[in-house]
């Protein structure tokens, strides 16, 4: 899968060492799988090398509609 972001607003709090991070992500537009999405939001946690997107959002930039996935670890 191919992706295209022009900006990122991300936020992470956690132990880089170890690494276990929690984390945000706020994207205004970008282009996933050849589709233009808007306010695109992720939340999410990295614990060693696995990385887990527990919630995710996001309306498409051309026609109204908005896909939101949320994973209850």
């Amino acid at each position: 899968m191919e992706f295209t972001v022009g900006e990122i607003r991300a936020s992470a709090s956690g132990q880089p060492a170890t690494p276990r991070l929690s984390f945000t992500a706020d994207v205004p537009s970008a282009i996933v799988a050849e589709q233009q999405l808007a306010r695109v939001r992720l939340a999410g946690r990295l614990d060693g090398n696995v990385l887990a997107i527990e919630t995710a959002s996001a309306s498409q930039a051309v026609e109204s509609g908005t896909a939101v996935g949320v994973r209850h670890l």
